[in-house]
């Protein structure tokens, strides 16, 4: 659609033409054969013919309709300004135009295959934003659920450091423990080694004890034996 404002105004330059003047061009119009004659006068010596559409060039015009040209041969003669016409024919102007067209149209299909390659290059930086984005927003998660993970561990340390100073007391009351646990042993070793010695000490006296006791039955006996014998030898 761009394209067709320039065709027309091609057109109308084409159809404007310019003034007639001395060097101007002008072409056989209407009338299929044009003889070209020697002299202006139609009872001049025909020295060629000139069909529609052939162009020529204005040498000189006379008061009487004629103009003397050079047609393209080289060829100068006289021929009725009546058949001719200024500007360019019907049928160099469609052809000046299909040149037009197809010059414009190879212009729209080159800049079509450029338009078609810049979309392209547009559609892949495209996707290589979306690419980005899409990295971009998974950094950021992982980004936010660092963070999430630091402030629970500082809110960890905060409530360990509160309970801190309990524990710390905590490890004193052990430490005093520990030491009263290890001085309690200490005195339940050697309770245990006197508790030892005084068993032994009992079991010694009541040892002496039964052998005083069976001593002293022996001696009694021995001696109700001997006052026995001793009555008797009486």
């Amino acid at each position: 659609m761009k394209s067709l404002p320039l065709i027309f105004l091609c057109l109308g330059v084409l159809l404007l033409g310019s003034p007639q003047a001395q060097g101007a061009e002008r072409y056989i119009s209407d009338i299929l054969i044009v003889s070209l004659r020697d002299a202006p006068s139609r009872t001049s010596n025909i020295i060629g013919h000139l069909r529609s559409g052939d162009y020529m060039t204005i040498l000189e015009e006379d008061d009487n309709g004629y103009l003397r040209v050079r047609v393209s041969s080289g060829i100068e003669g006289w021929i009725p300004k009546k058949y001719t016409s200024e500007g360019k024919s019907k049928d160099t102007l469609i052809r000046s135009l299909k040149n037009i067209i197809t010059g414009l149209e190879e212009k729209i299909a080159s800049q079509s295959s450029i338009n078609s390659k810049l979309m392209a290059k547009v559609n892949a930086y495209q996707a290589t934003i979306d690419s980005k984005s899409t990295h971009e927003a998974q950094q950021q998660a992982e980004i936010k659920e660092l963070k999430r993970q630091v402030t629970e561990a500082q809110d960890k340390y905060i409530t360990l450091k509160d309970h801190s100073e309990g524990v710390e007391e905590i490890f004193a009351e052990r430490e005093t423990l520990l030491e009263n646990n290890e001085s309690l042993t200490q005195k339940l070793a050697v309770l245990t080694m006197e508790n030892s010695e005084l068993d032994q000490t009992k079991n010694i006296f009541w040892f002496l004890t039964g052998a005083g006791v069976l001593l002293m039955g022996f001696i009694v006996g021995r001696s109700g034996r001997k006052g026995r014998r001793n009555s008797l030898t009486m």
